[in-house]
């Protein structure tokens, strides 16, 4: 998942004649995320699954110390292909974990400690204009996006089992809390995943077929996707799909399965390839055109297709471009000890 796009939005901020209103909004959405996640975490130990979910609470306390946690997660444990996130900066990290609700994955180590396994943060932004979220044009409309979804890999229980489904978990929780806020909030709640980035969207697939099988009456659609494109028409990066969360699955979408095949496209000009396979499987309806810094932000809204029958085949197209952490594995944090 992308992370820390969304710069030129109004990131909820309103003027003093609502601002009672936008505290009572954050006062429930941290609410119903502390209740959700304690209802997912009764749910992993029911079935044995290893995964606890927290709410990292809002608030100064300690403040440097959580940035400074989950500053060191994200950077030794996304190690994928650099297009995938864009990793917050400590100050970044500082404002999220006081403007918005930060979910942590959890789990026990051999030692008895809890130590963080995954992470993400659910944003909010209400915005006057179309052009102040170039990725996701939306006016006038409370918005909730999953961002920075993280997961460790390779992670293993006391009993020497591989832990899977962290992802999974943390977009049930993200997409649960919105689901109840919603009943008494109308909101619109969406992700944004790499084009590629195939184990994010089977993670969200699989959150998907979850909640319905458990009666959440919701469904995800990809919407439309995004491009950054610079002054020479080049892309900066890889197209980006925008999903998003309906709290109604009454109108099935009648989609034949849509495959994404990216297994013999031209590598030599990749972004481009990719975007062109993208149009050749998708019908526009809308496009929306952004200037952000030097380049060109280009969101293609398009008739939508059920994430279920959605299929990426990235090939060798997101290989290559792995990032390398800054920091070295020291141990002068002892994540373990810490409480977060």
């Amino acid at each position: 998942m992308k992370e820390e796009t969304n710069q030129n939005t109004t990131n909820g901020e309103v003027d003093s004649s609502t601002g009672s209103k936008e505290i009572q909004f954050r006062e429930t959405l941290f609410k119903n995320y502390l209740k959700t996640s304690k209802e997912i975490t009764m749910q992993c130990a029911d079935s044995n699954t290893s995964i606890k979910i927290d709410l990292l609470q809002k608030g100064r306390i300690n403040l440097l110390n959580k940035a400074i946690l989950i500053s060191y997660f994200y950077d030794q444990n996304f190690v994928g292909n650099k297009d995938f996130m864009h990793i917050p900066s400590i100050t970044q990290i500082m404002q999220n974990i006081i403007k918005y609700p930060i979910l942590l994955a959890k789990r026990k180590n051999v030692f008895g400690n809890e130590e963080i396994i995954g992470i993400t943060t659910i944003k909010d932004e209400k915005n006057s204009s179309l052009s102040d979220n170039p990725f996701f044009p939306s006016q006038n409309e409370k918005v909730l996006s999953i961002t920075g979804i993280l997961a460790k890999s390779n992670i293993y229980n006391m009993f020497g089992e591989k832990i899977k489904g962290i992802g999974k978990q943390l977009f049930k929780t993200a997409i649960r809390g919105a689901y109840e806020l919603n009943k008494n909030n109308p909101i619109r709640l969406m992700c944004e995943i790499d084009c590629r980035n195939n184990n994010s969207m089977k993670s969200l697939q699989n959150a998907i077929k979850e909640l319905q099988e458990e009666n959440f009456n919701i469904k995800a659609n990809l919407v439309g996707y995004y491009e950054i494109i610079k002054n020479n028409q080049e892309l900066t990066e890889a197209p980006t799909f925008i999903f998003e969360i309906i709290f109604d699955k009454s109108i099935t979408l009648k989609n034949k399965t849509i495959i994404f095949s990216y297994e013999k496209i031209q590598t030599t000009n990749l972004y481009n390839s990719l975007s062109q396979v993208i149009k050749n499987k998708t019908t526009e309806k809308q496009v929306y055109i952004n200037s952000l810094n030097e380049n060109i932000v280009k969101y293609h809204e398009i008739k939508p297709i059920n994430i279920l029958e959605t299929v990426v085949e990235p090939g060798l197209t997101a290989l290559g471009n792995d990032r390398i952490p800054v920091t070295s594995n020291f141990k002068y944090i002892n994540m373990q000890k810490q409480s977060l």
